[in-house]
């Protein structure tokens, strides 16, 4: 998930093989029909996603349609306040980004450094923000990737 700039992509893994053929299914769907992601957050630094403080327990991931506001953040605001996490903001840890959603599987590219991928995951997807303008996403044009 980003900013819409794939240097601030976020990037998390799962390792069930449900969710897995869930995201590469949702990897498939128009953009203006994918669901969003929400799990449970941990505030460390995941090995395959060095640039956030924090990364999702791969087993709490879901693919909602619709959440509560409260889970809703930008990933650069979740990183400048992860001492408030689980308290006031972001309560119980779940993060559930309305605007990004699931744009990649790490799996089909050369991005993963690690010498045995599966050893950390059995898959790692990347994470966008989508934009969609009022007026373009009424009209049916793609979003803003």
């Amino acid at each position: 998930m980003s900013d819409g700039d794939p240097r601030n992509d976020f990037v998390f893994a799962l390792r069930d093989a449900r969710l897995i053929d869930q995201a590469i299914a949702i990897i498939r769907m128009p953009p203006d029909r994918r669901p969003h992601v929400s799990g449970i957050i941990e505030t460390s630094t995941a090995r395959y996603d060095r640039q956030w403080g924090f990364h999702y327990r791969p087993r709490t991931i879901s693919f909602p349609e619709v959440s509560t506001e409260v889970c809703d953040a930008e990933t650069s605001y979740v990183q400048k306040h992860l001492k408030e996490v689980g308290g006031h903001f972001l309560p119980g840890n779940r993060w559930c980004p309305w605007s990004q959603h699931v744009v990649r599987d790490r799996r089909q590219t050369q991005e993963i450094a690690a010498p045995n991928p599966s050893a950390f995951a059995s898959a790692v997807f990347r994470l966008r923000r989508v934009d969609w303008p009022i007026s373009a996403a009424r009209k049916g044009a793609a979003p803003i990737i």
